[in-house]
């Protein structure tokens, strides 16, 4: 369970227990709430955080794989000049040809 919910519910049984006047009931049960709304509230804009940050960072490594295979170099384009054996050629790279 969430601490901080589990602290509310023991601050409002105890100010239950101890008040004196129904003034002090309703000012600390309204503040309580308030208190509790917005945890609530942060707790979701959190999770709504967490998510934005990880499409992000799923973006980011997209892009940098994207990246690291346009660094790659390209083929090369070469004329045979002469074989050599069974299995074998010379080949002449151009370097402009590429």
């Amino acid at each position: 369970q969430n601490p901080i919910a589990i602290i509310t519910k023991t601050t409002m049984t105890s100010v239950a227990t101890m008040s004196t006047g129904s003034g002090m009931d309703k000012y600390y049960s309204s503040k309580i709430g308030e208190l509790n709304s917005t945890i609530s509230e942060r707790t979701s804009d959190l999770q709504r955080l967490k998510a934005r940050r990880n499409e992000l960072n799923a973006k980011v490594r997209m892009l940098r794989e994207e990246l690291h295979h346009l660094q790659e170099p390209g083929s090369y384009v070469g004329e045979v000049i002469k074989q050599m054996g069974q299995k074998k050629v010379l080949v002449k790279i151009n370097p402009e040809g590429k």
